[in-house]
């Protein structure tokens, strides 16, 4: 390995790197069991969700970090 860098998450200039994203059915199952805590409020034609993992924490705007009412 020696000085050969391998991906840019270890790379400090390339800021924030998504590393991994994953597509899933929606289902209502597991959202915190209360019956309106889902995608479909909001966006009643919603199929799918993407579950994203980043290499640090996201924020708006570098200090306040997303919450789950964030679209």
């Amino acid at each position: 390995m020696g000085n050969k860098q391998y991906g840019y998450g270890l790379s400090y200039e390339s800021g924030i790197v998504m590393l991994k994203a994953w597509v899933y059915k929606f289902s209502k199952i597991g959202e915190g069991g209360k019956e309106n805590n889902h995608c479909q409020n909001n966006f009643p034609k919603t199929t799918h969700v993407i579950k994203v993992l980043f290499n640090a924490p996201m924020f708006k705007d570098g200090v306040h970090p997303l919450i789950p009412s964030d679209t």
